[in-house]
C-alpha cells in the first residue's frame, strides 16, 4: 500500500494508508482476517508511517508483513506493535523507502533476539544491515529461521 502524498500536489490527495486504518478503527473484526501486510511510503513520510503503525495494530493476526521505509522519529512507536505480532511468519524491513532513500536501522541485534522469542512461527526474516551479529544468526540457525542481513 503505497500513498500519493509525496507524488501528488493537488487538493484531491487521499490517503491509502489512512483510509485502512480509519476502516480497521471503526470495523475491528475485519483486522483479525488479514494475513498479509504489504506497507511502503515513498520519501518516510510522518504521517503514512503513522497510519502504518495504525494498521498494523489493527491486524493482530498478520503472518507476512513488509516494510519498504520508516521515519526514525517514529522508531519507538513502531518496534513495540511489530513485537505484538505472534502470529508473524514471515517479517521484512527495509530501511530504504520507494524512492530508495536511506534511513537508521528499524532494530539492532540484542533488542531483535529479544523480539524473536515472541514470534514462535517465524520462517523467515529480513532485516538488513544489523552488522553481522553472531548470536542473531547462531539464534535463527537453531530455530531454522531464514534469515537475510543484506539489502
Amino acid at each position: 500500500m503505497i500513498d500519493n502524498k509525496e507524488n501528488d500536489d493537488s487538493e484531491e490527495y487521499y490517503s491509502i494508508a489512512e483510509n485502512l486504518a480509519s476502516t480497521l478503527a471503526t470495523s475491528p473484526h475485519l483486522g483479525s482476517l488479514v494475513r498479509r501486510v504489504n506497507l511502503g511510503t515513498w520519501v518516510h513520510d510522518f504521517d503514512t508511517n503513522t497510519y502504518h503503525i495504525e494498521i498494523l495494530r489493527g491486524c493482530p493476526l498478520v503472518e507476512d508483513v513488509k516494510i519498504h521505509g520508516y521515519n526514525g522519529y517514529l522508531l519507538e512507536g513502531y518496534r513495540p506493535v511489530v513485537a505484538s505480532l505472534k502470529n508473524l511468519r514471515t517479517l521484512n524491513i527495509s530501511r530504504y523507502c520507494l524512492a530508495d532513500r536511506e534511513n537508521d536501522s528499524f532494530i539492532y541485534g540484542e533488542e531483535l533476539l529479544v523480539m524473536l522469542k515472541g514470534f514462535p512461527r517465524l520462517e523467515q526474516l529480513g532485516i538488513p544491515f544489523l552488522g553481522g551479529d553472531a548470536a542473531l544468526k547462531k539464534y535463527c540457525k537453531k530455530r531454522g529461521i531464514e534469515f537475510y542481513d543484506r539489502a
